[in-house]
């Protein structure tokens, strides 16, 4: 019985002891009251930096392409060689211009030794040179006549092969009363009409021919011309007609179509319509060439006429018209010579060489990219938020991942777009940002991040950025005094790294808050 009250005994004074524990541990707990870390409102400069990621490009680059074709004759640089500005990077055969550049340099002689002729008066040796220019003169339009007859019996076996060495591949019976296509077309009515036209067409070929055979050098060719190409235009459209009903054809609706056949007319085909388009120009250069050359024979003549007789201030003002018409065919030709060649227009490093000798080029078809070797840019995107900061000429400290951030390179801001852009989703403003030194070490493709100086505050009052509250799209301090502390809204100016500039609401010295400590 007395074991009993002794454990009784014991158990109410441990829990006497426990709530006495509890009691004052609570005491303690609800007395210590949290301690806030204070920083002083003071001044010092403050640097806003926005930082952006972009891609280092060439400050200007260009792709050349030739404005004329033919064949490439000699390729001079490759891809990685420096080239100076005006270096020749590609030429094409010139045998043809540089021949009519000799022609009309040597027409540009005649001429003026003709209006010195003219001013010295009349004289046997005055009329032998007339002679010689008029003589020239007419075996330049003799030798145009004759190319262009040359011209428009290659125009003829042109389209006669498109006809009947091309398309009629494509056809059963094709010189009879009712050529049709050798397999099935969805079209019917396309079919019949190119079966029609291949049975017109026929007639007018055999037309062509009888015509070609009786030209000479002597017929009227300009006739003969307009003619030949009313003839092209009319091959070109019958063509057109059966490469679009060739890109009808369905294989599995002509199975006895040979593999590839197809693919095989269309290449056919392609050719034929290159070789009418070719024929077709140079119908267009042959006769240019024949008006030319009649209109300096009808010069060279009047000219003469005008030799015998006494010089006369309008016959002076003749020749001289007439020098200068020659020079300015020279100029022309000199332009024509020199578009057979492509040359770098600035001092720089060739990136891209698609040339190879002996091929064939397409007028207007980039060959050649030429990068410029002097200072590099960035393009980068700057968010909405900070493009008010950026200005143009402001500087920008650069690293590139290639080389790390223990290398640094400087900016400065070159161009701002006024136009927002998207980039893989992101939007804001391009920025260009341009080197400010030429270094070998920086390479176009290159990633780099740049930090853009967007301003600057020397001696500007300013509080640790985490000891600001932003609520509702304005922003308050803490402010301790002995009496405990205040709430108080401030007005902010630049932003810095980890300070930022109080513009209103806070003096110097007062103590605030700081939630970063």
């Amino acid at each position: 019985m007395k074991s009993s009250q002794r454990l009784t005994l014991y158990l109410v004074s441990a829990a006497i002891m426990i709530a006495s524990v509890a009691a004052a541990f609570y005491s303690v707990s609800i007395s210590k009251k949290p301690v806030l870390a204070s920083v002083a409102v003071s001044r010092a400069d403050v640097t806003r930096l926005v930082n952006v990621t972009g891609e280092v490009k060439a400050d200007v680059d260009v792709d050349l392409a030739f404005e004329r074709g033919g064949s490439v004759s000699r390729v001079a640089a490759k891809v990685g060689d420096k080239v100076l500005a005006g270096q020749i990077v590609v030429s094409l055969g010139a045998a043809d211009v540089a021949a009519q550049l000799t022609q009309a340099e040597a027409a540009q002689a005649a001429a003026e030794a003709r209006l010195a002729s003219v001013k010295r008066g009349a004289r046997n040796e005055d009329v032998a040179v007339q002679d010689a220019g008029v003589r020239a003169a007419q075996g330049s339009v003799t030798e145009s006549r004759t190319g262009l007859v040359d011209k428009l019996q290659s125009a003829f076996a042109a389209a006669d092969d498109a006809v009947r060495g091309k398309a009629d591949q494509l056809f059963t019976e094709p010189t009879g009363a009712s050529p049709r296509f050798s397999f099935f077309i969805p079209d019917q009515r396309l079919s019949d009409d190119l079966g029609w036209q291949r049975y017109l067409i026929e007639k007018r070929l055999a037309d062509w021919q009888t015509r070609n055979v009786a030209l000479t050098a002597g017929a009227d060719l300009d006739a003969a011309v307009i003619a030949t190409k009313t003839d092209l235009d009319y091959v070109k459209t019958f063509l057109d007609g059966v490469v679009g009903a060739v890109d009808k054809v369905n294989a599995s609706s002509n199975p006895t179509l040979a593999p590839g056949a197809i693919d095989g007319y269309k290449v056919n085909l392609s050719m034929a319509r290159t070789n009418v388009l070719a024929v077709q120009s140079a119908l267009t250069v042959g006769l240019e060439k024949l008006h030319g050359a009649n209109a300096a024979l009808d010069i060279v003549s009047s000219q003469k006429t005008l030799k015998v007789a006494a010089p006369a201030i309008e016959d002076v003002a003749v020749q001289e018209a007439a020098v200068q018409q020659a020079a300015a065919a020279v100029d022309a030709v000199r332009v024509q010579l020199g578009k057979t060649s492509l040359r770098a227009p600035f001092a720089g490093v060739v990136t891209r060489m698609d040339a190879k000798t002996g091929a064939t080029v397409t007028p207007g078809v980039p060959l050649v990219t030429v990068m410029g070797d002097g200072t590099y840019e960035i393009e980068a995107l700057v968010p909405e938020a900070d493009i008010a900061d950026v200005k143009v000429g402001e500087d920008s400290a650069v690293t590139l991942d290639a080389y790390g951030t223990g290398v640094p390179f400087t900016a400065s801001v070159a161009l701002i777009d006024p136009a927002q852009s998207t980039v893989n989703g992101a939007s804001g403003y391009k920025v260009t940002l341009r080197f400010r030194d030429a270094d070998e070490r920086i390479k176009p493709g290159m990633t780099a991040n740049a930090a853009i100086i967007a301003g600057t505050r020397t001696n500007a009052l300013v509080v640790p950025r985490s000891a600001v509250i932003s609520r509702d799209g304005q922003a308050f301090v803490l402010v301790m005094d002995g009496n405990g502390t205040e709430q108080r809204k401030v007005t902010l100016g630049l932003r810095g790294a980890d300070t930022v500039e109080v513009t209103g609401g806070l003096k110097e010295g007062e103590h605030i808050a700081n939630f970063g400590n």
